[in-house]
């Protein structure tokens, strides 16, 4: 099941940033040209959000029930913090994760009581992008991982 979920994680990621992208260029498209927002507007955001949330259940079930850096951590979370794979996988990137996803869920709260949501949509956005990037595993970094993982 492990390797389901992780493959099913890793390549959904690539829905959410596209629907984020096309989240954001709805949003910088309403802001300078000052347009209402319109209903394909709340649709972009609305399944960007979705994704999210299906995204975030795949990563729990994963940190939860079968990822063996979220049984380390939990286990034995004082070794684990000193071993920086441990440390990773089994908290900075569900943190990191966790506050871009709680960002993402305010910011567009927020963005439906404001008189321009574009601009909202599109701060909210921009601090969810970086946040995700801290805590991305990049290619050639310490916690390296494939851009693509395939299941075969």
């Amino acid at each position: 099941m492990y390797a389901i979920a992780l493959h099913l994680h890793s390549l959904f990621r690539w829905v959410v940033l596209a629907l984020a992208a096309a989240a954001l260029g709805r949003a910088v498209q309403g802001a300078v040209a000052r347009a209402p927002w319109r209903r394909l507007d709340d649709l972009v955001v609305r399944a960007f959000l979705v994704t999210l949330d299906v995204q975030l259940l795949v990563g729990v079930l994963l940190w939860v029930f079968w990822s063996p850096f979220g049984a380390a951590f939990r286990e034995h979370p004082a070794l684990a913090l000193h071993d920086r794979e441990a440390r990773f996988w089994g908290m900075e990137h569900q943190v990191s994760m966790i506050l871009a996803y709680l960002v993402a869920r305010g910011g567009s709260a927020l963005a439906k009581r404001r008189p321009n949501p574009h601009v909202a949509v599109l701060v909210t956005v921009l601090v969810w992008a970086a946040l995700v990037a801290t805590a991305f595993p990049w290619p050639g970094g310490p916690h390296a991982r494939p851009l693509l993982r395939l299941p075969w």
